[in-house]
């Protein structure tokens, strides 16, 4: 993407994490405190609404936990470390419209493509000239060819090993 493209939409660079290291472990402890947090406000109740605060970042806001909205947003730009070569820059919905799923892989499937109302709200359309070049494993090249939209066939690839 262009950077007036992307600073239009706010993109941010990912929070890349390794799963070993004081770095993880300073994440560790925060997300566990502020677990407890969250845990403290929402209370005993069972009440669906107030147990969405453990993954909806305005949920949690509203039920009174102070740290854990926080975190939630931050997660949303976080990544395993082992994939920092990508070098990806993220936006986010600043309203979340979604639900935990049990994997990624789940959760990338209920959304790409999108369906029925997903394909009006949310939608975060990158105009031709907004794209600089995309980039995909060498193994891809084809695939990526043959489902982008005519417009952006022409955009450069970069390819990348794997």
């Amino acid at each position: 993407m262009t950077e007036k493209w992307a600073k239009a939409q706010q993109a941010q660079r990912v929070i890349y994490v390794d799963e070993v290291g004081p770095v993880s472990d300073m994440w560790l402890a925060l997300f566990m405190k502020a677990y407890e947090d969250v845990k403290t406000s929402i209370g005993e109740s069972e009440d669906s609404f107030r147990t969405m605060a453990y993954e909806n970042k305005v949920i949690a806001g509203l039920v009174g936990a102070e740290i854990w909205p926080y975190l939630l947003q931050l997660y949303e730009y976080m990544e395993p470390g082992i994939v920092a070569h990508e070098r990806e820059w993220r936006v986010v919905n600043k309203e979340p419209i979604y639900s935990l799923s049990s994997s990624k892989t789940e959760a990338i499937a209920a959304v790409s493509p999108p369906q029925n109302w997903a394909k009006y709200l949310n939608v975060l359309h990158a105009p031709r000239e907004g794209v600089r070049a995309l980039v995909c494993p060498s193994s891809s090249r084809e695939k990526v060819l043959a489902t982008v939209p005519e417009g952006f066939k022409t955009v450069p690839i970069i390819e990348t090993i794997g």
